[in-house]
């Protein structure tokens, strides 16, 4: 009997142990979920606060003085007057006194730059249409392109010059050249230039042959009309039918 109390109570004491303990451990689970979703949700909450502080998002409150500083939010001036706003993307808005002042002292320091640049009369600010009416400006960039064009133009460096001066020697003696071979190979009259050069060539041969040709040498004509030719006698004979019968249809 007593034997098997000690088995109940061992057994009742193994049932209620785990149960228990896993009781505990499941309850203390619970907790820490509970208290991290509450944390998380005060983080959302709080973050959702600093937003609007800040400006950006849903725009709201003006944030602490700290806040401002770190973040960039809205800066009001104190004494009344507008200053630079920058807004939460960070973009700048000038509408005060100081802001034109930067704005004239940049304007300054291009046209140095474009000074120094060679003096090039505000191409640049031209090409964008800048200051000033536009047809003018037009005429401007007229003579700026025509300035160039010519031998490196005023505006042209010397190396540049000194380069189309050495081309231009370089075509000429080409030039002289080939008059020269030409007037070896017998008094070529002159291929007009093109890119078919070859082809004129063999067509100048060609010319030479029937009838003396348009570019065949005076020489050469002459010999033809001396010694006749079937072609050219054919074509005056089918003339001379064609008068003869006082109508001009075709043979």
């Amino acid at each position: 009997m007593l034997g098997f109390v000690v088995v109940a109570l061992y057994m009742l004491g193994i049932k209620a142990a785990p149960h228990s303990a896993s009781h505990g451990s499941a309850g203390q689970t619970q907790l820490i979920r509970r208290t991290l979703h509450r944390k998380r949700i005060q983080g959302a909450v709080e973050r959702e606060k600093r937003d609007q502080n800040r400006g950006g998002g849903g725009g709201g409150g003006r944030g602490t003085e700290r806040e401002r500083e770190r973040e960039g939010g809205k800066e009001r001036n104190r004494e009344g007057e507008r200053k630079e706003i920058r807004t939460g993307e960070g973009e700048r808005k000038r509408g005060t006194e100081r802001g034109e002042r930067e704005r004239e002292r940049e304007r300054e320091r291009g046209r140095e730059r474009e000074e120094l640049r060679g003096g090039r009369e505000g191409e640049k600010r031209l090409e964008q249409g800048g200051e000033g009416g536009k047809e003018r400006n037009r005429e401007e960039r007229e003579k700026v392109r025509e300035g160039k064009r010519r031998e490196g133009g005023e505006r042209g460096t010397e190396r540049e010059r000194e380069k189309r001066l050495e081309q231009r020697e370089e075509r000429r003696e080409v030039q002289r050249g080939g008059r020269e071979r030409e007037r070896e190979r017998g008094g070529k009259e002159r291929k007009l230039r093109g890119r078919e050069g070859g082809r004129r060539e063999k067509r100048l041969e060609q010319g030479r042959r029937e009838e003396g040709g348009k570019r065949g040498t005076e020489r050469e004509r002459e010999r033809l009309r001396e010694g006749g030719n079937e072609r050219t006698e054919r074509k005056k004979g089918g003339k001379r039918n064609r008068e003869e019968r006082g109508g001009r249809e075709r043979d």
